[in-house]
């Protein structure tokens, strides 16, 4: 909805560069440098904008202030938030709410504005592009509770008081709910949407950067509809208060239960790595004796 530019002077691109996006059935905004609208309504491509979608930005955005009101508070969290979310947005300005500078908004700009409400920075600068992976000290991974949930647990030297990730289901599953652990969260509230087909995004966060609480076991717990097996937890990030932000490797949830059967439907045979040994079987005879993969749970065969 928004497509904001920071070359003053508009950069050579094809006349149909942005098809589909400036008509005004889409009524997307253009945001340009102050003083350089004339020279982007009169430049090929750029010109296809509605005059009244393009607007000039200057040097007076106040950083922190997300929503372009002129002040910077809870009301910005949120707007940002939303964002993260791809929520819709009456108003939302890109430059204000990257607090970091990294030309990204996420979960780290989050803490970035609630640092600047508590007077506890005006801008944290630049940050290197490149974000740190976790160390061998904080450990995150995937717990099965049954009854198609999944805990998210965090073992932790470090402190952090806000965590981003985007959660993937198989085809056909539902997502009931998303709930922080209550002696983990110190004043912390998550908030989630789905972004696409199965796809959700998480945030986890407080008004006052607070810590997590504790630094093991559950930080936020998955219910799910169908076989909770089919969860990808993956694009983790966790923001200490000194927005500090580390990547975790992707969580995949690992298959439970081990059952011993000697009948079975019509069904593909997985090694425990991953490896199909037989397609639609109907028995195990004849496989090497261990544990396979069949619909998912770990079977045991003699």
């Amino acid at each position: 909805m928004t497509i904001t530019v920071k070359s003053e002077n508009p950069i050579l691109i094809d006349e149909y560069a942005f098809s589909g996006v400036w008509d005004i059935e889409t009524n997307c905004k253009l945001r340009v440098p102050v003083g350089s609208k004339d020279a982007y309504l009169n430049a090929i491509g750029w010109n296809r904008f509605l005059s009244d979608n393009v607007t000039e930005y200057g040097s007076d955005v106040i950083i922190g202030d997300a929503n372009g009101d002129g002040k910077v508070n809870v009301n910005d969290v949120v707007t940002t938030v939303n964002h993260i979310l791809e929520k819709e947005n009456t108003l939302f300005v890109f430059e204000a709410a990257d607090v970091n500078e990294d030309n990204e908004i996420d979960v780290t700009d989050v803490v970035g504005i609630v640092n600047i409400i508590l007077g506890k920075t005006k801008t944290a600068g630049a940050r290197q592009m490149a974000r740190p992976l976790a160390g061998d000290n904080d450990r995150l991974h995937l717990a099965d509770n049954g009854n198609a949930s999944l805990s998210v647990c965090l073992d932790n030297q470090s402190e952090y008081v806000a965590a981003q990730f985007d959660l993937r289901l198989a085809e056909g599953q539902t997502l009931k709910a998303i709930r922080l652990n209550s002696s983990r969260k110190n004043g912390h509230q998550v908030a989630y949407a789905k972004v696409g087909d199965n796809y959700y995004r998480v945030l986890a966060y407080a008004i006052g950067n607070q810590s997590f609480n504790g630094q093991q076991g559950e930080l936020v717990s998955i219910e799910t509809s169908g076989n909770s097996a089919q969860v990808t937890v993956e694009n983790i990030l966790f923001t200490t208060k000194q927005m500090t932000t580390i990547k975790f490797a992707p969580l995949q949830s690992t298959v439970t239960g081990i059952e011993v059967i000697s009948q079975m439907s019509a069904s593909d045979i997985y090694t425990v790595d991953g490896r199909l040994v037989r397609k639609q079987a109907t028995s195990t005879e004849g496989l090497e004796k261990g544990i396979h993969i069949i619909n998912h749970k770990k079977v045991i065969v003699k």
